[in-house]
């Protein structure tokens, strides 16, 4: 779990930067793109592992397997994609005003600010809540004698209708300028 974690952490913020920089003046929507793609992914892997593990492979092959697998088609996305050419996005006077505005902090000036930490705490429980939905979705509907199809059904509901909202709230964060 720590590993996995720690792995899954790094590619993240790794992805999210890197992609952003693609698309400089919009961010938004481009980071609400990849959240979606990261829950998609862990609802079609989720379900690919899951049936792996069930079959007669067990569940080292299946471990091996995948991380073969998504080894590859990482590599072969990270030789295709190649480096982001810098641009600065096209401004208005008043997104250019309000960026003149921003100051520049280190890492260490931001660990420093309450209202860093005010924001890391609202983000960590939105997540917390979010990622407990998700994970108990299933058992949820279930223990309202769903039927399990339906429970299935819903868990999938749930996740694109998850990642529908980080697209539409990516986008009005790009309209209105944040």
């Amino acid at each position: 779990g720590v590993l996995a974690g720690v792995g899954i952490g790094i590619a993240y913020n790794v992805v999210i930067a890197t992609v952003s920089s693609f698309f400089p003046d919009k961010k938004g929507i481009c980071s609400g793109c990849l959240m979606m793609g990261f829950g998609a992914s862990a609802l079609i892997l989720g379900n690919v592992a899951d049936a792996m593990f069930k079959s007669s492979i067990g569940w080292r092959a299946t471990y091996i397997a995948l991380g073969v697998a998504i080894l590859a088609v990482l590599s072969l996305a990270g030789i295709l994609i190649g480096k982001p050419t810098p641009s600065a996005p096209k401004a208005n006077n008043a997104q250019s005003a309000q960026e003149s505005d921003r100051e520049e902090l280190t890492s260490r000036q931001m660990l420093c600010r309450p209202s860093f930490w005010m924001a890391f705490l609202c983000i960590s429980f939105l997540a917390a809540v979010g990622s407990s939905v998700i994970s108990f979705a299933k058992d949820i509907a279930l223990s309202v004698n769903a039927p399990e199809t339906l429970a299935v059904s819903l868990v999938g509901v749930l996740s694109v209708c998850n990642g529908i909202g980080r697209i539409i709230t990516g986008a009005v964060f790009d309209v209105i300028g944040c």
